[in-house]
């Protein structure tokens, strides 16, 4: 009898270490979901600011459509960003 109480003891202790383990590896997974999710969304976010400095950097106004200029043709300026914008995607597109 003593035997068989020990061997439950045993098997009783063996499950319960295997339950904090399972427990653990569970935590243990929903961290690195956790971290691996806030790398991704940092990668989204660093090459959003990336593209958007490069743009910054490719769109040069055609003169007269500096942003100082208070008399500038709004439509033609439009259309030239948009030209400009379009371009700039397609080789955004094509290098990365």
């Amino acid at each position: 009898m003593q035997i068989r109480n020990e061997a439950f003891k045993v098997q009783n202790e063996e499950r319960v270490r295997q339950e904090a383990e399972q427990i653990q590896l569970l935590r243990i997974q929903k961290h690195d979901a956790e971290l691996e999710q806030q790398a991704n969304f940092e990668a989204q976010l660093a090459e959003k600011n990336a593209k958007e400095i490069a743009r910054k950097s490719f769109y040069k106004p055609v003169a007269g459509c500096e942003s100082d200029n208070q008399n500038r043709d709004l439509i033609k300026c439009g259309n030239d960003y948009a030209r400009s914008n379009k371009k700039f995607e397609e080789n955004w597109a094509k290098n990365n």
